[in-house]
């Protein structure tokens, strides 16, 4: 059925050129079968990562140098810590948007609350290929955690404190004030992790709420998929509105809607592989098989076979009929990366090594996607010599996703945590990359006949549409709208008791020791 089915042995890297029912046998076929079929067949190899010969590599189309834009720089200490220091998004295929923490005077704020870190950060729309910067704007921030994640269409969703904002520079472009805001009036509670589906059609936002001696509930914030002690996790599901009505200029309006669509309680964070049709899940078979499901929210689930994984596997929709697969073979760094069409079989395979929590970028009109991962090399160690500190790398991969070509392979220097600092476009067609410096924006190769082949044919499996709420069967009861408006309400009452408690709001700065009054007046006013 696929073209192109490509599996890797030890030292070996195999592609299937010709189509057929016998690709879900490459698994369980022995080595010498394999060999004899190359010979028989004159199959080309083609390792992961490997240039076809005489192919000439080329660089990027574009760099930008981060300088030209006002970036300052990071120090070391913000990176280990793994703050949200720099992004680099698309916006359209002529424009990214980029924003970065500034090193300038903060402003003191009244009642400020003394857990309060502020810092001041950047927001520009750069065009391309010029560099130049379209518009420009500055944020009043209030912690260094995450604050920005892209919903697609050039629309994001922002975090300033507390509050929520949904926000489409590229749309209001043309108006007084590109970076408008609209308040997120749909979330009351700020979430720790937030999931965008390939598409950009279905909004995930987990908040994790633990409770504490003190003040009775905690909201934890950040990117987290763990959280210790007992917790509950509050997960809401949003649909993402896909289109606006356009203006007179022919562009659209800078509003759009998040609409609610369910949600549930749970004990713990779940890494829910969630878009507009359905969920994936992975069940425990026996000892390290797992049976992989789709289950439509409509009702209808599909069996998509089986998988070896002695970890749980992880799995990722990257188009409404594709998937990936990560599973361990034998130990947590030995990853293999496997690509699912969703009638269950398997179109390629590689092995990546140790890939730590990938980030992933999706352009399902092209059927491709980025893979960011961070991982740390270890010098071995020869007699005599000391043990040197192991060195941590991230890498970029873009791949084709029916064949499983790499397109693309690069390294982000120096290494964010956040992975926010690479992205692929809407198209397929460019991928961005933070480098010593610079924005290494590259072009990628144009669809071949055989990708477009590709992507007609597995979209024969994709699903039924849904546009109803998202509806977790096989692992949730539905979630009642008095618990959910309970724990939202206790969350709520929890956050605003934070402003004031336990310590009130930051004093005014003053020069008086403790004890000691003014000599005139009243001493420092609080600043207006």
């Amino acid at each position: 059925m696929y073209a192109g089915l490509r599996m890797q042995v030890p030292g070996i890297c195999f592609r299937r050129a010709e189509q057929g029912p016998t690709r879900g046998r490459w698994r369980r076929a022995g080595a010498g079968w394999v060999a004899g079929v190359l010979l028989a067949v004159g199959l080309n190899a083609v390792c992961p990562g490997q240039a076809a010969a005489g192919k000439k590599k080329s660089g990027p189309w574009v760099r930008i140098s981060l300088d030209s834009l006002g970036f300052p720089g990071v120090s070391p200490l913000f990176l280990s810590a793994g703050s949200s220091m720099l992004t680099v998004d698309f916006l359209d295929s002529s424009h990214l948007l980029v924003t970065y923490s500034m090193r300038t005077l903060v402003r003191r704020l009244p009642d400020d609350p003394v857990d309060d870190d502020d810092r001041m950060v950047a927001g520009e729309v750069v065009e391309l290929p010029s560099g130049q910067i379209a518009a420009r704007t500055e944020w009043h921030l209030h912690d260094y955690r995450r604050y920005l994640w892209k919903l697609g269409h050039g629309r994001f969703l922002m975090r300033i404190g507390r509050q929520m904002y949904t926000m489409d520079p590229l749309a209001n472009l043309r108006a007084e004030n590109p970076f408008m805001r609209t308040v997120f009036s749909g979330r009351v509670v700020p979430p720790s992790v937030v999931e965008v589906s390939p598409a950009g059609d279905v909004l995930t936002l987990e908040t994790v709420i633990q409770p504490q001696r003190d003040s009775g509930t905690n909201v934890v914030l950040g990117d987290q998929d763990t959280a210790g002690g007992a917790t509950t996790t509050l997960i809401d599901f949003f649909r993402i509105e896909k289109e606006k009505e356009k203006g007179k200029d022919g562009r659209a309006g800078g509003d759009f809607d998040l609409k609610p669509a369910g949600g549930v309680l749970s004990p713990a964070p779940l890494l829910l592989p969630v878009d507009g049709d359905g969920y994936l899940w992975a069940e425990p078979i026996d000892n390290a098989d797992w049976a992989m499901t789709f289950e439509g929210f409509g009702g209808k689930k599909m069996d998509l076979g089986k998988v070896v994984s002695s970890c749980r596997p992880r799995l990722q929709m990257t188009s409404q009929s594709e998937f990936l697969a990560l599973t361990c073979l034998g130990s947590d760094d030995h990853i293999k990366l496997a690509s699912y069409g969703l009638d269950g079989h398997e179109t390629w395979e590689e092995v990546v090594g140790d890939v730590g929590t990938p980030m992933f970028w999706y352009a399902p009109t092209a059927a491709r996607f980025a893979m960011g991962h961070i991982h740390v090399d270890v010098a071995p160690l020869t007699p005599g010599a000391t043990a040197a500190a192991p060195v941590p790398t991230q890498e970029v991969r873009v791949y084709q996703n029916a064949s499983g070509n790499l397109l693309l392979r690069a390294e982000c220097r120096p290494v964010f945590k956040t992975s926010e600092n690479f992205d692929l476009s809407a198209d397929g067609m460019m991928a961005a990359v933070v480098r010593d410096g610079m924005i290494d924006v590259y072009k990628l190769p144009p669809l071949s006949k055989s990708d477009v082949e590709d992507m007609a044919q597995v979209k024969k499996f994709a699903p039924p549409v849904e546009t109803g709420n998202v509806v977790l069967t096989g692992l949730t009861t539905p979630m009642k709208v008095a618990d959910a408006d309970a724990v939202r309400e206790a969350a709520a009452a929890a956050l605003a008791m934070s402003v004031i408690a336990p310590n009130g709001p930051r004093k005014p700065p003053s020069l008086l020791k403790p004890g000691e009054k003014p000599q005139f007046g009243s001493g420092n006013e609080p600043p207006h």
